[in-house]
């Protein structure tokens, strides 16, 4: 991967491109898992008689999927390394859209397990992020990029609180959730073009067998 300068020389934006790819895909990944996260309990109300459960449950859910985060995060960091933090995004991005794709099966239990993979995905999606614009960005734009990358968790909380009512008018709240897992899904595809790009470096230290070990820590 191309070292970028510490400083931005002017006229040499065009050497930020793969910044600004970075920050776009990222962006996205962080907005569709946080969307997520959220569209649940913005329609528990109408599914909960469809599950078989009172709307007030939805407090279970929402904390099984941040006790399942708590855990994946630190975790997520070790296959980062291994595998590279570009796969490690869009993985978590299937993960969450596996886990809204059982919510909308309606059958209580295939419902907390999509609780848990939609935590599992949620924890380590930032890390991994700021894995990539950290070692691509120069220091002197780093506090933005990861700034203008972190409104992604603000715009996927807007996009569950505007799109998914309307999804739910318009096709139910199986539909709703559906077309949260579709969503994810174009984010994932979307990721791949720029993956090998991105997972470069990790991809050479493996190769080199300078891979990092497991710990706990």
């Amino acid at each position: 991967m191309t070292t970028l300068p510490r400083t931005v020389p002017k006229g040499r934006l065009g050497a930020l491109r793969p910044v600004w790819e970075a920050l776009a895909a990222m962006t996205a990944v962080q907005a569709v898992v946080s969307m997520i996260v959220i569209a649940v309990p913005v329609f528990a109300v109408t599914a909960a008689p469809d599950i078989g459960v009172d709307a007030r449950a939805v407090g279970f859910y929402t904390a099984l999927i941040y006790s399942v985060s708590m855990v994946s995060a630190p975790i997520g960091g070790y296959f980062t390394d291994r595998i590279g933090p570009a796969r490690a995004s869009q993985i978590c991005t299937l993960l969450v859209m596996l886990g809204i794709a059982l919510v909308a099966t309606a059958r209580l239990p295939l419902v907390a397990l999509g609780a848990m993979l939609i935590g599992a995905g949620n924890g380590p999606a930032t890390p991994a992020s700021t894995y990539i614009l950290s070692r691509r960005t120069p220091p002197s734009l780093l506090s933005l990029v990861l700034t203008i990358k972190q409104t992604g968790a603000s715009i996927g909380t807007a996009l569950a609180g505007i799109l998914v009512p309307l999804l739910v008018i318009a096709a139910g709240w199986r539909g709703a959730a559906l077309a949260c897992a579709g969503a994810a899904l174009a984010v994932a595809l979307m990721v791949e073009p720029l993956r090998r790009d991105m997972d470069r470096e990790v991809v050479a230290e493996r190769k080199a067998g300078r891979e990092k070990r497991p710990s706990i820590f």
